[in-house]
């Protein structure tokens, strides 16, 4: 029986009382989100809704893959559960093997009351400067672990996603997909856990010492924290709060590892977890366990990096279409960006008419955009840059072809490349293998209780010149865009037969975007040019969110942060063309030689050898406006002229 898809399932709960066979769940609605979609957490074998019926809320798990014994493993996880009632920390749940009608089948699912908390890496980030809090969850989170493991249990998938925080510091556990009993043990491990948590040989193994590594991750990540919130910025990538999968197999090269033993309260800690990382699965509790780290005299043992997503480019829509449901990595060109509207914000990296790939920020992650790369995005149009998601379809209405698109959680998770990476990923790309590690080999000292100055300090400067997670906090320090090749327009991986290019010297695209660009029409920002201004800085709010069992994203107070000036240059008049013309498309004249400057709201064009003039930013001159004369200013279009050219938009769209 094949699984309805992540489409089917999102139009289903739009419609729960012919969709639901749970009496309780057809009285029901489904929150939605501002793209007018059901509100859902994604993960790699089910997706969560968040329904309400009356005045109870539900978190509705539905299954895109198969798992084997999904519902012999349920059935045993809710009566755990329900007989575990100390256990305040487990939410209750409820296998309904006909949960569902779709297509004329029926189809099983899981329903758990809703949780209200943060994310623990959303909760971090509002608490970064309060070691207290902190400190008051680590030890709470170590006793849900002991207590867990006292039982012989074990969650299977502790990480940043499957922690939820209270307002009081109270931590929940949601997602059981991969917890272990002793009366599962015969079924075997139905997933390995987060890479950026997981032991680097923890293989098929599946008892109660799942939790052991992932608990000590976590809970040095939170130490550390606690003592140096500036790490976060450092090595967060919103993929984990500071440690990922390439320090767990190459701890010795870890400039994170090294870091920590050069502080006195993380360095006994720091030397068992990178023991750890070179001990067999099965002896690294014991590592994990001990007072001090015994010398060893035998080898350790190394690990293979573990594999990531796939990489597919941007430009391949047709296969990303394909990938519905699974986790993949997407690298391409920023094209441009639309405000919907307040709270949803959508950066194109295909051509949004022929519904290629898109990124969608829902809440204030389109205001961490912002705050990185300029009010308008001017930092980030143009750049190269992935992200890595679950594929969604979007359904637009009037297009034949669906838009595969990746939900942002967080500003940090979209990755500004550098040429080296961005070359990785595109040999990757071309193959569709999996993610390269982002960690260069070279060798290293040995690990003994030595002082921590044996590790070779690699510094974080160090590191991102090497092209490790580029997080670009301004115009100014992202590295630039490689450019693209003439003889090959598209990215990797692309359709062999290519669009038509422009004709050179027409940017009527972008000018007319910039003159009638609205929340439906696509913006083409400039690009910064080599003087730009950073964005004020704006200290977190408070991110108390509701969420799912099982979410990793929930909506937040939106904010703002408007950048006082910025400098951008026109695009030159043979600048290769993103949109194809038509053969009736009227030839402009070629576009001006000069500066545009964009300041306190206005746009004035700086030409050499004449007096700058000045315009509305909304009304910079089309590509049908008369050229200004030398000493004379370019007058805003008429209301006749504007009409023509909407018409002639039109006509280019087939509207």
């Amino acid at each position: 029986m094949n699984l309805p898809s992540l489409l089917d399932y999102s139009e289903a709960v739009q419609n729960p009382a012919t969709s639901f066979l749970d009496p309780t769940l057809r009285r029901g609605r489904a929150r939605l989100n501002p793209q007018q979609g059901p509100t859902a957490a994604t993960g790699g074998f089910a997706v969560t809704f968040d329904i309400t019926s009356g005045a109870q809320r539900y978190a509705v798990r539905c299954f895109h893959k198969h798992k084997q014994h999904l519902r012999e493993r349920y059935e045993q996880i809710a009566g755990f559960v329900a007989g575990a009632s100390e256990a305040d920390f487990l939410v209750s749940v409820e296998y309904l093997a006909r949960g569902m009608r779709i297509g004329g089948e029926t189809f099983p699912i899981v329903r758990m009351p809703w949780v209200t908390g943060s994310p623990l890496h959303f909760w971090l980030e509002d608490n970064l400067r309060d070691p207290t809090a902190i400190e008051a969850v680590r030890q709470r989170l170590a006793e849900v672990v002991r207590a867990l493991r006292r039982r012989g249990v074990a969650h299977g998938d502790l990480q940043h996603g499957n922690i939820l925080v209270g307002d009081r510091g109270e931590v929940r556990l949601v997602d059981y997909d991969g917890m272990y009993l002793p009366s599962l043990r015969t079924f075997g491990s139905p997933e390995l856990g987060h890479r950026n948590y997981q032991h680097p040989g923890r293989a098929e193994h599946f008892d109660e010492s799942l939790d052991v590594f992932a608990a000590a991750v976590v809970d040095l990540s939170l130490l550390a924290l606690r003592w140096h919130p500036e790490l976060w910025d450092e090595f967060n990538t919103g993929e984990n709060l500071i440690f990922s999968a390439v320090d767990f197999t190459s701890p010795r090269q870890s400039s994170l590892f090294a870091r920590l033993l050069d502080i006195r309260e993380t360095a006994a800690d720091t030397r068992r977890l990178m023991t750890a990382c070179e001990t067999a699965f099965a002896d690294a509790p014991a590592v994990l366990h001990s007072v001090d780290v015994v010398h060893r005299s035998a080898v350790p043992v190394r690990y293979e990096p573990r594999s990531g997503p796939h990489v597919l480019p941007a430009a391949n829509a047709a296969e990303l279409r394909r990938r519905q449901g699974e986790e993949i990595t997407v690298f391409g060109r920023v094209k441009d960006f639309k405000w919907m509207s307040p709270t949803f914000t959508i950066v194109n990296l295909g051509r949004w008419q022929h519904a290629g790939f898109a990124i969608i920020c829902f809440g204030p992650t389109g205001d961490g955009l912002r705050r990185m790369y300029g009010e308008d995005l001017a930092g980030l149009v143009g750049s190269w840059v992935s992200i890595t998601g679950v594929i969604q379809l979007y359904r637009g209405k009037g297009r034949p072809a669906m838009t595969p698109q990746i939900q942002l959680p967080t500003a940090k998770t979209l990755h500004v490349l550098t040429d080296a990476r961005l070359a990785e990923l595109r040999a990757a790309g071309d193959t569709g293998s999996a993610a390269p590690g982002r960690l260069p080999p070279a060798a290293g000292p040995s690990i003994t209780a030595a002082p921590p100055a044996e590790v070779p300090d690699r510094t974080a400067p160090a590191v991102a010149a090497e092209g490790q997670a580029v997080r670009a906090p301004s115009a100014a320090a992202r590295p630039p865009a490689p450019a693209v090749p003439t003889s090959a327009a598209s990215a990797p991986g692309t359709s062999s037969s290519s669009a038509p290019s422009r004709r050179p010297g027409d940017d009527s695209d972008e000018r007319l975007s910039r003159l009638y660009g609205s929340s439906g029409v696509a913006k083409n920002a400039p690009r910064v040019a080599a003087s730009p201004t950073p964005a004020a800085s704006a200290s977190p709010g408070s991110r108390r969110s509701e969420a799912a069992p099982g979410a990793r994203t929930s909506p937040r107070p939106a904010r703002s942060n408007p950048v006082s000036s910025e400098t951008v240059a026109p695009q030159s008049s043979g600048a290769a063309a993103d949109v194809p013309s038509t053969a009736a498309s009227p030839a402009p004249p070629a576009a001006q030689s000069g500066v545009y400057r964009r300041r306190a709201g206005e746009l004035s064009l700086e030409v050499p050898g004449r007096p700058v003039s000045s315009a509305s930013a909304d009304t910079s001159p089309p590509w049908h406006a008369s050229q200004p004369q030398p000493g004379g200013s370019i007058e805003p279009p008429p209301a006749a002229a504007k009409r023509g050219v909407i018409d002639w938009i039109r006509r280019r769209l087939g509207l």
